[in-house]
């Protein structure tokens, strides 16, 4: 998948459970509702409201954008509702998309809208260009036209490259195909005797207090946040946040929270250690599990840069999200 809003910004040249009933099971959906957005709920008008998208059979959609349409804010109109979870920040979204000069009317950047070309994109809180708060709020599955003035989209520069002038608007059109959670989300669980303990920042992010015991020596696993999605399946891609520790050396080898995104693997023996894949397997999206590897189904007596050799392993991780592989 290609990293399309990174691009987009360069050539820019910067371009309680909420309706969930005391007799209801909570959902996915009723913990998204729960949480407090990173970016502020989309905002909608005028200039976005008169943007007319009509869906292609196996394609790109037309666009229509009137000329003369004008706002001093990023506007979003929402073209069709999926019925997916709701996007609120600091979240990682597959998307198909268009970019257009609202001037010209003309296309600059543009996916096939046949999956074949997806951009896969980590859409943060405090970005210059704010696809943060002018996704924020909407559903996957939906289909939605954002309105970017001139003075936002450029400062008023232009691009020349792509055909846009000093006082050109830009159009983007996406469709919000996946949408992965933020972090963990769900129901808390007691901490299990035997594990580390494990504490979170407001971000979600882990830390743990370690045992001063010997590692056990076969594989443990405890789930901390029961999450309400769908369990995962051998051959998923599946979506993660996970910060991994050294038993013995008490040592942080590695952290998607410190790489700054979610990571990304095929949950099967051919990308992932065993213990790792052990772990995962029928847990649901949303949870956080903690787990306890052992060497034997870890590195075994093979060393890993901050992994000594015969190394015990603890993971925590986040389950984000899964699609059935391709």
């Amino acid at each position: 998948m290609r990293k399309f809003l990174a691009a987009a910004a360069a050539a820019i040249s910067m371009f309680g459970l909420s309706g969930c009933s005391a007799l209801s099971a909570p959902t996915l959906e009723s913990d998204v509702a729960a949480i407090k957005p990173a970016c502020e709920q989309f905002t909608t008008g005028d200039a976005a409201s008169k943007i007319t998208v009509t869906p292609v059979t196996g394609g790109a959609p037309t666009v229509n954008i009137p000329s003369g349409i004008s706002s001093d804010k990023i506007e979003t109109k929402v073209v069709s509702e999926g019925k997916g979870i709701k996007f609120t920040g600091n979240q990682l979204v597959t998307l198909e998309y268009i970019g257009l000069n609202a001037g010209t009317n003309k296309a600059f950047q543009t996916s096939k809208f046949d999956g074949s070309d997806m951009a896969s994109e980590y859409i943060k809180a405090g970005s210059q260009l704010d696809f943060c708060h002018a996704l924020s709020g909407v559903r996957e599955g939906s289909t939605v036209a954002v309105f970017i003035p001139a003075q936002i989209a450029h400062n008023g520069k232009g691009i020349t490259e792509l055909g846009v002038g000093k006082t050109d608007a830009i159009v983007f059109v996406f469709k919000l195909v996946k949408v992965y959670l933020p972090r963990a989300i769900g129901s808390e669980q007691p901490q299990q005797a035997g594990f580390p303990s494990v504490v979170r920042a407001v971000s979600g992010q882990p830390g743990v207090t370690f045992l001063k015991t010997e590692a056990p020596t076969t594989q443990k696993t405890a789930v901390l946040i029961q999450g309400h999605g769908e369990p995962l399946k051998l051959g998923q891609a599946i979506t993660v946040h996970y910060t991994g520790f050294v038993w013995s050396t008490k040592v942080k080898f590695d952290s998607s929270w410190d790489n700054g995104q979610p990571a990304q693997f095929k949950l099967d023996s051919a990308s992932l250690i065993p213990g790792f894949v052990d772990a995962l397997k029928g847990q649901r999206i949303g949870s956080q599990i903690i787990t306890v590897i052992p060497p034997d189904k870890a590195y075994g007596a093979q060393a890993q840069q901050q992994i000594p050799a015969n190394s015990t392993l603890i993971f925590v991780i986040d389950i984000l999200g899964a699609t059935d592989a391709k």
